[in-house]
């Protein structure tokens, strides 16, 4: 199994909506839903309201991609990307920005 990340957004709030937008992008960008079905990878999400969210679900389905959820405490499941939102978290302001 091969985990990618293929498109990342940058928002104040993560939105049902924003999650939508980003993972409908990703899979245009990567030409994902040109494949047949059988074909399609797992969309493998956090356990966040937002990617169980209706729209997410509908989203997979209509698309034919079965979506699964990360295990609920293991955020070492994926350490580089938890690395990434710490660094992100922890970021000190550049100046110009506040």
């Amino acid at each position: 199994m091969v985990r990618q990340s293929h498109q990342w957004r940058v928002a104040w709030h993560q939105t049902a909506e924003e999650s939508r937008l980003l993972l409908e992008g990703g899979l245009a960008d990567q030409n994902i839903l040109d494949l047949p079905e059988a074909q399609r990878p797992e969309v493998i999400n956090d356990r966040g309201r937002q990617m169980k969210a209706k729209p997410i679900q509908r989203l997979c389905e209509d698309h034919g991609m079965p979506q699964l959820f990360a295990r609920p405490p293991h955020p070492n499941d994926n350490p580089f990307i938890e690395s990434a939102f710490s660094t992100v978290k922890r970021a000190r302001p550049t100046p110009g920005s506040s």
